[in-house]
């Protein structure tokens, strides 16, 4: 297990040696770059998993999470369902009612080499995935886990009571925190990074 880890922190290692000090450019184009990378990511993370369609598949906590053990866990169940939709979609045996929808055989056979190239633009995006965003969102969410993580080990809670048209509600912090981890994780990454990104970029529109 600890040789997994050190192996998956190299990998984080050898991306920011890649992005950041070996492209012939100046630190901010770099940095730009690579916080974009990330808040892109994250921010989309984030609107994915607050639509709800993560509840039947709980792995936000993992792929979300600074234990690089988990982080890849969770990589490995995504890449595994991404597998199995591929091996659905080019299967031999169809029902009567995808043929019927498709068309017919010939609609279907004729369709193809768009499903194998499709499945080959996801195998491209698997790999870029793995060996370069993944690795990046992951130092990433290591960072921002410090507070939350600190939040959640508190031995109390402290709420905050507001008054709204006449009805008193109160808003318990780390009860929030933990109600929210994966949403704040992701928002904690995604915001600062991309307001970053376009700081950093902006005295190249003046």
């Amino acid at each position: 297990m600890l040789l997994i880890g050190a192996g998956w922190s190299a990998l984080a290692a050898f991306d920011v040696w890649l992005f950041l000090i070996r492209p012939d450019a100046g630190w901010d184009t770099k940095f730009g770059f690579v916080l974009g990378l990330v808040g892109v990511y994250t921010f989309a993370f984030g609107l994915l998993s607050a639509t709800g369609l993560l509840d039947r598949i709980p792995i936000g906590a993992d792929l979300t999470s600074p234990n690089p053990m988990r982080f890849i866990a969770g990589t490995a169940t995504v890449l595994a369902l991404l597998q199995m939709a591929g091996a659905l979609a080019l299967t031999s045996r169809r029902t009567p009612e995808s043929l019927d929808r498709r068309g017919g055989l010939l609609i279907s056979l004729a369709e193809l080499p768009a499903v194998l190239l499709g499945f080959l633009l996801v195998v491209a995006f698997t790999i870029v995935y793995v060996v370069l965003v993944a690795p990046l969102a992951w130092l990433g969410y290591v960072a921002v886990s410090v507070p939350l993580d600190s939040i959640l080990g508190a031995g109390e809670d402290m709420g905050l009571s507001m008054l709204h048209e006449g009805e008193e509600s109160t808003v318990m912090v780390k009860k929030f925190v933990q109600e929210n981890v994966v949403t704040l994780r992701n928002l904690l990454i995604a915001v600062p990074s991309l307001v970053s990104s376009l700081i950093l970029s902006a005295p190249q529109f003046l």
